[in-house]
């Protein structure tokens, strides 16, 4: 956990002493900017499921590890003004699944996040740059079905979720007259969830449950239209 919470850390340092830097640089082109757009985006999750597998994979329960590494889907609404861009992100993480012995495990995510950040530069050709920072929350499902018990059982749990991302979108002008915009986007982040607001009941461990935090490195890439203007 200190790990992976030192790691956030940094790249929460790196990305606001990137943003105060650029912020410092001469644009003015960037303070006129205004617009809104949406986008669908796509990507890996690398989360830290270690204290689930042990408790998983222990004799008393006998399942096989679940992948760490998750396929995310989710959508973006965003709205820019001057230098400042904010939004919403709606993300469903797709199950991992692990067997063994006629056992199965299947773990999936969804969450929502209100984020905000800076636009911190626009390149020659159509690239800016913006970082930001994010808070939320969301729920988690896992599905356990024994080989003793074919009906199997479904464990929720759920909590707070913050996020620091470093965004990067390359705008394309549409061939109609609409005036509309493409938009492709690349992200690298990290996000951060509390363990104790994420534990899963129903398994060999303490009375609060077990953690299983959506915690971990992660990257996207995404498609969207709206206008920058």
């Amino acid at each position: 956990m200190k790990r992976y919470l030192s790691i956030w850390l940094i790249g929460f340092f790196f990305l606001g002493s990137t943003a105060t830097y650029l912020q410092a640089q001469d644009q003015p082109a960037i303070h006129k900017l205004k617009g809104t757009f949406g986008k669908m985006q796509v990507g890996a999750n690398f989360l830290d499921l270690e204290t689930i597998n042990q408790v998983l994979t222990s004799t008393s329960n006998g399942f096989q590890a679940l992948p760490e590494n998750f396929f995310a889907v989710g959508l973006g609404f965003w709205k820019i003004r001057k230098r400042a861009i904010y939004g919403v992100d709606i993300y469903n993480y797709m199950t991992v699944r692990s067997e063994l012995n006629n056992q199965d495990a299947i773990l999936g995510y969804h969450y929502g996040l209100f984020k905000v950040g800076l636009l911190a530069h626009r390149f020659p050709g159509g690239w800016h740059l913006y970082p930001t920072v994010g808070a939320g929350g969301g729920l988690s499902q896992l599905n356990l079905r024994p080989n003793t018990d074919p009906t199997g059982t479904r464990n929720y749990s759920g909590g707070w979720l913050f996020d620091a991302c470093l965004n990067g979108s390359y705008i394309v002008p549409m061939v109609d007259d609409s005036g509309n915009q493409l938009e492709f986007t690349v992200a690298l982040g990290y996000m951060y969830a509390p363990a104790d607001t994420w534990r899963l009941k129903g398994l060999v461990g303490p009375e609060t449950g077990n953690p299983a935090p959506p915690r971990g490195l992660y990257f996207r890439l995404g498609l969207g239209m709206g206008k920058w203007r």
